[in-house]
């Protein structure tokens, strides 16, 4: 579902870049075909918080915390969904900052997923007003990081073997 979305959000892009070429009478069309991908856009990000809920038990805890709970905010919680569905949070932080991108051009380690940088940056401009630097895009996933630490840590007392 999330490569749908993602497909979508391309569309309205294209859609939209489209429009600024055409005369103002031959945009209309375009604004009603943009209107619909965007009631599409937002059926289908509820969906995938639904999902998300299904699959993440941790899922309300760590949107409850970044404050993204309301009807208004699906499209923050799906990013957030999209983050929790293809990142290890279980790893260190710095090897997931890696896998973002979050570090010097310089860095020898090539694997970086540019869908998941713009899941951030999209889960970024939902949480803050202005423009989201590299930053607060840091201290977004690190608040993520520690919420899901907190939230999968496992009873204290009880060695890794007893568990599971």
């Amino acid at each position: 579902m999330t490569a749908a979305y993602r497909a979508l959000l391309m569309s309205r892009r294209r859609l939209e870049s489209m429009s600024k070429a055409l005369n103002q009478s031959d945009r209309i069309y375009l604004k009603n075909t943009i209107e619909q991908l965007d009631t599409d856009i937002d059926r289908l990000a509820e969906r995938i918080v639904e999902e998300a809920r299904k699959r993440y038990p941790q899922f309300d805890g760590m949107a409850e915390s970044f404050g993204i709970t309301g009807e208004n905010d699906t499209k923050a919680q799906e990013a957030l969904a999209e983050l929790l569905t293809y990142v290890d949070f279980s790893k260190s932080f710095q090897r997931i900052r890696g896998y973002v991108r979050l570090y010097h051009r310089r860095s020898k380690n090539q694997r970086y997923s540019h869908q998941i940088r713009h899941a951030l940056v999209r889960l970024t401009m939902a949480l803050i007003e202005g423009i989201p630097k590299a930053r607060k895009q840091e201290g977004v996933l690190m608040k993520i990081w520690l919420t899901y630490k907190q939230e999968t840590q496992r009873p204290a007392g009880i060695p890794a073997q007893q568990q599971g």
